[in-house]
């Protein structure tokens, strides 16, 4: 029987196609494993450890400022992050002062939200949204928001990406 050019690279093509299976049975991801979709968490962030803020911004009305943060950290065994708020001049924030986090696996084009939206009762020092499990995807990125509700309407504030 003879093995033309055309045969031996069909066999190659297909030794490969069984490697490439046997590896993703294994476990491992391959090269081009697809970005996580953008959703909301629903993760209480309460109990996690090795808490940082990743990003910072502020929204004043009325003599009332906000603190807004992308905070992160571990909770079972994973990376989390989420939005919190508070009252950057100390004290309760006020009854209706919101916070929300956002989620975008495409860089900021588009994105879900409000996530884990939540509005003060006026008694709490700080409010946090839901967390949603990070991801090392450079376009995978979460924002904080915050909003101070008045007689008027919203003012609100976003973080930028991280």
């Amino acid at each position: 029987m003879e093995i033309t050019r055309s045969k031996r690279l069909a066999a190659i093509g297909v030794a490969l196609a069984a490697v490439t299976t046997v590896g993703a049975v294994a476990g491992t991801a391959p090269a081009h494993a697809a970005v996580p979709p953008a959703r909301c968490g629903t993760v209480n962030p309460a109990s996690a450890t090795g808490v940082h803020t990743a990003r910072t911004s502020y929204v004043t009305k009325y003599g009332h400022t906000l603190k807004i943060e992308v905070r992160y950290g571990n909770l079972h065994g994973h990376q989390y992050g989420w939005a919190r708020i508070s009252n950057a001049n100390g004290g309760h924030l006020r009854k209706g002062d919101r916070v929300w986090l956002d989620v975008t696996n495409n860089s900021g084009h588009t994105h879900v939200g409000p996530c884990g939206a939540k509005n003060a009762r006026g008694t709490e020092t700080n409010i946090w949204s839901t967390a949603v499990r990070t991801s090392n995807y450079s376009s995978f990125r979460i924002r904080a928001a915050g909003g101070i509700r008045t007689s008027t309407g919203w003012w609100m504030n976003l973080t930028t990406w991280w």
